[in-house]
């Protein structure tokens, strides 16, 4: 199992639980009529028969996200006396163990809660039920098909049509900058997006060690790091595999000039990266020890919460790149229900309600600006829109959340046209792309040779 799950470390699994301040509970979200009420005059329909325990496993172990977890379930259970949930908090470092564990085991796991990687592979192994019952019955409550993100359904899409798992939001990647740095500088950026030369430019120009270093990222074996690696080979045009999975590109030019651009940025770095992980780059960031970072937009809170005054010395744009592009890296994540359920239907109904607007709208509050829901129009919602954090920072920023969630890219789906790589997750796990940036920033090797050695590596994993 730690083999056919992807080892030890999940790829891209979300930052919602990293970096997570001592946040504040999200508005308490009134329990919205049953799911399954009738119409107006009409007899109501029976309730199904969901009585018992629904367990499940999330990484929303921070504080705020708690909070709306307990609200969320409180809710569900005062709609269906008799039910209990047991859901277990996991940080985004463990959770692929404790998955592996679980599933190895048959401890009692109903769902997972918005899982990145492991639902295509957990499908193609036979592990979950399709959801299209499910799926048909939040078109109608979201009032269609056309409400909710195409590409998110076409990640969760099989081939046969088989819906392997309820998409719920992304998290859309943003690149970080001190505009008062830049100004100081004399560098104005760009309106739109950064290419590679002006964001070298901002990078030397801000680069005023010890007080602030010019760019900050992980270059660490985890995967902080490999979240800016693949960032920069995606943007780029570049990719690991094929569209049709059949054969692997990783060794082709575009990548080779994202691993360049990283060995160039690197003397911009402060001491100690290869140390860091998701939480050390957000630290930087919100605390001003770089002037330039990538990161999710987490940052709105923390900054709020920790660094008020950097309001308004602060932005973000879209990652930067050096052709014109319009792929972002972001983690679309799904909902699914195992077929060792013990209740499986309680766990279908758990995730319906989970799609009810005042429920999503205070998970997407519970983190504000992190998340950019399946069902896009919730996350323009007034309601939402009106958090105190976001309305702190500058409408552009927070709209930038959202344009990066538009046309996404990550390692399951590596663009538009490619077909759902069910090895995405082990890739991810063995972490090669992080090994082909040590290679050449701790062993000084060459990029064409690094990167033509992590060729092979994904080769082994893709045929074996």
């Amino acid at each position: 199992m730690l083999t056919t799950l992807g080892g030890a470390g999940i790829g891209l699994i979300a930052a919602a639980c990293i970096g997570a301040p001592q946040a504040t509970a999200p508005a308490t979200v009134a329990a919205p009529a049953p799911a399954n009420a009738g119409a107006a005059g009409a007899a109501p329909a029976a309730k199904p028969p969901i009585a018992g325990s629904i367990a499940y496993f999330d990484t929303d172990d921070d504080p705020a996200s708690s909070a709306w977890h307990d609200k969320f379930n409180a809710a569900f259970q005062a709609m269906y006396s008799g039910v209990q949930i047991e859901n277990t908090h996991i940080p985004s470092s463990d959770y692929q163990t404790k998955l592996t564990t679980a599933l190895a085991t048959g401890s009692h796991l109903d769902m997972l809660f918005w899982d990145t990687t492991n639902v295509p592979l957990l499908y193609a192994q036979g592990k979950v039920l399709p959801l299209n019952d499910v799926m048909e019955s939040i078109y109608a409550d979201v009032g269609g098909k056309d409400k909710v993100s195409p590409q998110a359904l076409g990640i969760y899409t099989a081939t046969n049509g088989d819906i392997q798992g309820i998409p719920y939001y992304s998290e859309p990647i943003a690149w970080w900058f001190r505009q008062d740095l830049l100004q100081q500088a004399g560098l104005t950026p760009p309106a739109d997006h950064w290419n590679w030369d002006f964001l070298r430019q901002a990078v030397k120009a801000t680069h005023k060690p010890p007080d602030v270093y010019g760019v900050g990222f992980p270059t660490g074996r985890n995967n902080g790091t490999q979240t800016i690696v693949l960032a920069f080979i995606l943007n780029n045009g570049g990719h690991l595999v094929s569209q049709d999975l059949k054969s692997v590109v990783f060794d082709s030019p575009e990548v080779r000039e994202a691993y360049q651009l990283l060995k160039d940025l690197a003397p911009y770095l402060p001491p100690g990266t290869g140390s860091w992980a998701n939480p050390q780059q957000i630290d930087a960031i919100t605390h001003s020890t770089i002037a330039n970072g990538h990161y999710f937009g987490r940052v709105f809170q923390n900054v709020q919460q920790q660094n008020p005054s950097l309001i308004g010395k602060l932005s973000n744009t879209l990652m930067p790149y050096n052709k014109q592009s319009t792929v972002n890296l972001a983690n679309w994540g799904a909902h699914c229900v195992l077929k060792s359920a013990a209740n499986p239907q309680g766990a279908k109904e758990l995730i319906r309600f989970a799609f009810k607007k005042d429920q999503f709208i205070g998970y997407l509050a519970s983190t504000p600006g992190l998340y950019a829901p399946v069902v896009p129009s919730y996350g323009s919602d007034p309601a939402y829109l009106a958090d105190p954090t976001l309305k702190a920072f500058d409408a552009k920023m927070v709209s930038n959340i959202t344009t990066g969630s538009q046309n996404t890219a990550n390692i399951v789906q590596e663009g538009s046209g490619w077909q759902v790589n069910p090895k995405g997750a082990t890739i991810s796990s063995s972490l090669v792309v992080v090994d082909v940036l040590q290679k050449i920033l701790v062993n000084n090797e060459s990029v064409e040779s690094a990167v033509t050695w992590g060729a092979g590596q994904i080769d082994s994993i893709m045929k074996g």
